[in-house]
């Protein structure tokens, strides 16, 4: 039923899908002059794209909802400790952002201004729960469902990348990986997608409210129009404005990453996992761990067992395992590349 096979071929028809279908919608709006403001161009994306890709997905393959998409609950001190992940995290993924910036543009900039025109709460559902349920189904569900028999560092890395690629970007692309990545484990250690869901809610949230916070500030101490051109301003930061900001937030992610670590070792050892090691383990036993060690005293002996049943069984698998890097990963990777580039190019 889940196979990486599968699980790649569905990767290369998402991102053709989400190109060709970009491709074609604006040539339709400048055919006919069509005007698309932000609410229909989030619901274009979010409906049209993401939802429909992952409903697509589980319609064709006929696939059981509740362990493919890991619909597990989660129990609430997971979920604060997933919001306190999600806040030390985001320091790292602005560096990442800033510093993506000194060779490609910030191509979601331009979306600032039209944001702040509509209620905070009604942009709240468009740009931060309709993304953190629909994108941590397509790209981290699905691809954890199909990469279960693959390493927990590959079936990361691969969620993390496809994070990044339907994003169409190569500013995004770069932090989404990270993002995607961490947000894959910490689904692998609850079992639970809706880790990944908090996590992603919280960021777009947060950056969401600081925007606003930010606009009542100016406000409160300029005029409109000052404050348009302030923002429109900000769209194209100098490098010399961008080296400051990656010197403060760098400073800044230093102090938040420990605490981000001890946020991920303490949600493992309440789900009876251990770090060390655990990126080794095939993605399905690492999972399995945090039903059957409830039964043990001792989970790290049930994560040394599985680590040494791996290294026993890798020899004898190896010949039968199926490359990760098949045709429609690598044709996957050559399209978003080429689109990026030209986007890039373009702007």
């Amino acid at each position: 039923m889940f196979s990486v096979k599968r699980g790649n071929l569905f990767q290369m028809m998402t991102i053709t899908y989400f190109i060709l279908g970009n491709l074609t919608l604006a040539t339709i709006i400048n055919t006919l002059q069509l005007e698309v403001n932000f609410i229909s161009s989030i619901l274009i994306s979010q409906l049209g794209f993401v939802a429909l890709s992952v409903a697509t997905y589980m319609l064709v393959t006929k696939s059981p909802i509740k362990p493919t998409l890991h619909l597990r609950r989660i129990r609430l001190l997971d979920a604060l400790i997933c919001i306190g992940i999600a806040w030390s995290i985001m320091p790292s993924l602005s560096v990442i952002n800033v510093f993506s910036q000194f060779f490609v543009r910030n191509q979601i900039q331009d979306t600032l201004l039209a944001v702040l025109d509509y209620p905070y709460l009604f942009v709240i559902i468009l740009t931060s729960v309709f993304p953190a349920v629909f994108e941590e189904l397509l790209t981290r569900s699905l691809i954890i469902s199909n990469y279960r028999k693959e390493t927990v560092l590959v079936t990361c890395m691969i969620s993390g990348l496809f994070f990044g690629f339907i994003h169409l970007n190569i500013n995004q692309f770069l932090y989404a990986i990270v993002m995607g990545a961490l947000m894959c484990y910490v689904v692998l250690i609850t079992e639970s997608v809706y880790s990944a869901i908090i996590i992603h809610f919280t960021i777009n949230a947060s950056s969401t409210t600081m925007l606003y916070v930010s606009n009542m500030i100016i406000k409160a101490f300029s005029d409109n129009e000052l404050l348009m051109g302030e923002l429109a301003a900000s769209n194209d930061p100098s490098n010399a404005q961008l080296a400051l900001m990656l010197i403060g937030l760098s400073l800044y992610a230093l102090f938040f990453l420990p605490i981000a670590y001890l946020l991920i070792r303490t949600l493992l050892k309440r789900n009876n996992k251990v770090f060390k090691g655990s990126f080794k383990l095939p993605t399905e036993v690492f999972m399995r761990l945090n039903l059957e060690s409830m039964a043990h005293h001792d989970f790290e002996d049930d994560m040394k067992d599985a680590l040494e049943q791996t290294d026993a069984i890798e020899p004898f698998a190896i010949q039968e395992k199926q490359s990760v890097f098949t045709p429609p990963l690598l044709i996957t990777i050559a399209i978003f590349i080429v689109f990026s580039l030209i986007i890039e190019f373009l702007s």
